[in-house]
């Protein structure tokens, strides 16, 4: 019981952390969706598609920074890559990787969420250099 309520505190500190992230998406002017529900969402379908990553079984709950991050990856992999999803999430995932870089030094983050945010940006990089980001495609 304490794991699952564990779980459900950093599923919401880690969909706070998106909706953070595309709120200010949104005041720049590239994203018109409902923020809260975006990160809610962006968390609840990476949860339903890969739990085993975010629920505490293998003895690591993972940072909230480690479990957005991952949770966009996840998102970004399954998203049409000519879709909004796909941009939005591609932006939001660029974001949080740099912020976590800029504070790395700052940033609790175990040898496993290291792992998971190693992961993530490999993903991202991965994406981004097939050319879905291109706007001359």
């Amino acid at each position: 019981m304490l794991r699952t309520l564990k779980h459900k505190w950093r599923s919401a500190e880690a969909a706070a952390l998106i909706e953070s992230i595309a709120d200010s998406m949104a005041q720049d002017g590239v994203f018109a969706s409902n923020a809260q529900q975006f990160g809610f969402k962006i968390v609840d379908g990476a949860f339903k598609a890969r739990p085993e990553l975010f629920d505490g079984r293998n003895g690591h709950m993972p940072h909230r920074v480690a479990y957005a991050a991952t949770a966009l990856a996840l998102t970004a992999e399954r998203a049409p890559a000519d879709g909004q999803l796909f941009s939005a999430v591609m932006i939001a995932l660029g974001k949080i990787l740099q912020a976590a870089h800029a504070m790395a030094v700052s940033l609790p983050l175990s040898p496993q969420d290291l792992m998971l945010m190693n992961a993530a940006g490999e993903v991202f990089e991965r994406l981004a250099n097939e050319g879905e980001l291109s706007t001359f495609n």
